[in-house]
């Protein structure tokens, strides 16, 4: 994958296992568009081998498939709309291993985090032994820091279900609700942080997805679901 590297960390699954990543905000190519279609195909697969036995895990990685989709059709756009952001995480072979995606709201003076995810198999509850750690917050650091390099103001997001809402709280991210919210001086705390090596931990239950979708929303997603429009 080509594009604008964000950081290079040097990840670890469970067992040891070193994996060297990079995250990147993404260009517009064919290449891009290709690799990330090929993912949404991947994860669709690895979510639809687990439906039987673990039917959590297999909706939170129909939802990753859908996200990479996501970014496959809006690849363009991302590139084209400079408040409109997304960034991927890659291993050495370029598969994917994470994707978050931005957007700004100028009527409401706030960041959206859209919609965002790390690969089934590294997902809480995917029948994985030796899950990668650390996925979600590299991912997580480098779209807050990019934020706040734009622009610093609220930012607010929708957890996908009750680990990612607990994830989240850990985070510094407050409960208004439906929605989870922090203020721009939370969110500068939180790019500080994550500039550090604090690792998530699938296999500790840890949950780094969300989901923005509620209706008419300008210049947002609508992700109502984890089935494929």
């Amino acid at each position: 994958m080509t594009g604008r590297r964000l950081r290079a960390p040097t990840l670890s699954s469970r067992s040891g296992r070193i994996l060297l990543a990079q995250v990147l905000q993404p260009d517009y190519s064919p290449a891009n568009q290709a690799l990330l279609a090929t993912t949404y195909h991947r994860w669709k697969s690895q979510a639809s081998a687990i439906e039987g036995g673990h039917p959590e895990a297999a909706f939170r990685a129909h939802f990753a498939a859908e996200v990479a989709w996501v970014a496959a059709r809006e690849l363009r756009n991302f590139q084209n709309q400079p408040r409109h952001l997304l960034v991927v995480a890659v291993d050495e072979v370029s598969e994917v291993l994470g994707i978050n995606t931005a957007y700004w709201v100028e009527a409401e003076q706030a960041w959206y985090l859209a919609v965002g995810t790390t690969r089934p198999v590294d997902q809480p509850g995917y029948p994985n032994p030796d899950q990668v750690r650390g996925i979600g917050l590299e991912v997580l650091g480098a779209l807050v820091a990019l934020m706040n390099e734009i622009v610093c103001a609220p930012v607010t997001l929708e957890p996908l279900d009750d680990a990612a809402r607990r994830f989240w709280a850990a985070r510094g991210f407050h409960d208004e609700g439906l929605e989870m919210r922090m203020s721009c001086p939370e969110s500068q705390v939180l790019a500080s942080h994550l500039a550090h090596s604090e690792r998530d931990d699938p296999g500790a239950g840890d949950a780094p997805f969300f989901t923005e979708h509620r209706p008419g929303t300008a210049g947002g997603f609508r992700m109502a679901s984890a089935t494929r429009r």
